[in-house]
C-alpha cells in the first residue's frame, strides 16, 4: 500500500508490519486496487489509527465526551 510520493519519486510502503521508503521503480504492483478493496472502501482508513478514526466518528455524531477531550487538549497546548 502506497502512502505518498516525494519529489524524488520515493514512496512509503507498508511491508511486513513496518513502513519502508523505496523508489517507485523498485515496486511493481501485481494486483489492482479494485481487486484488493470493495468499491465503497475508504482507503484513508489504512493510514489512520483506530483512535483517530474513533475520535472522528464520535465528533461527527456529536459526542460530548469527544468534544470535551478535544477542548481539554487544546487548553493544554495553549498552556505549554
Amino acid at each position: 500500500m502506497v502512502q505518498n510520493q516525494d519529489k524524488f519519486n520515493h514512496i512509503i510502503l507498508f511491508y511486513k508490519e513496518a513502513f519502508i521508503e523505496v523508489h517507485e521503480k523498485a515496486v511493481k504492483p501485481y494486483l489492482k486496487c479494485e481487486q484488493l478493496y470493495p468499491v465503497d472502501y475508504e482507503i484513508e482508513n489504512l493510514f489512520a489509527s483506530y483512535k483517530e478514526r474513533k475520535l472522528e466518528h464520535d465528533i461527527t455524531r456529536g459526542s460530548k465526551k469527544a468534544l470535551k477531550k478535544i477542548r481539554k487538549e487544546g487548553i493544554e497546548k495553549l498552556r505549554s
